[in-house]
This record gives C-alpha cells, structure tokens and sequence, in this order.
C-alpha cells in the first residue's frame, strides 16, 4: 500500500484507504473530486461506481487479482498506468 500511495501522491492524486464503498461518497461530502478511482474487489467497485452515478464524478475501477475483499493483492502496472492516464 505505501508504494501506491507514493504514486498517488507523485502523481497528485488523494488517496484513502476505506472499508467499503459507502465510505467513498462521505470522503466527497468534504472533498471535490473529477475523478474516483476503485481498487477494489468486483461487487465493490461496481456498488462504489452505482453509488456515483449521476454525481458527474468521473469512476474507474481496477478489480482485486483475487476473489473477495481479504488477503489479496492488485496488479501494480494497471494502477499506475491508470494513474498516468487520467492525470
């Protein structure tokens, strides 16, 4: 998670760590936002990006390697190049 961070941040991009996707539309009540991206597992990304819908908040989302939500890990290379092209 830090190196990801890092690149969140080199990139100028905020990064948070949340337990689920309703946390996300807390975060933009005191933030603004053009974009949202999910790092998440398949059912998250997909509520994450319902729950946006309509906000004009532009959602992407990057599955899990792995099934569920617990002990898994992403692929790195698609993170930062999602990072790089919506900078």
């Amino acid at each position: 998670m830090g190196k990801l961070k890092e690149d969140a941040k080199k990139y100028g991009y905020e990064f948070y760590i949340v337990t689920g996707s309703s946390f996300v539309k807390n975060i933009l009540r005191d933030r603004y936002a053009d974009g949202v991206l999910v790092i998440a597992c398949d059912y998250e990304i997909n509520k994450g990006m319902r729950s946006l819908a309509g906000t004009g908040i532009v959602t992407y989302g990057i599955p899990m390697l792995n099934d569920g939500c617990y002990n898994t890990c992403v692929d790195y290379e698609a993170v930062t190049d999602t990072l790089e092209m919506f900078r």
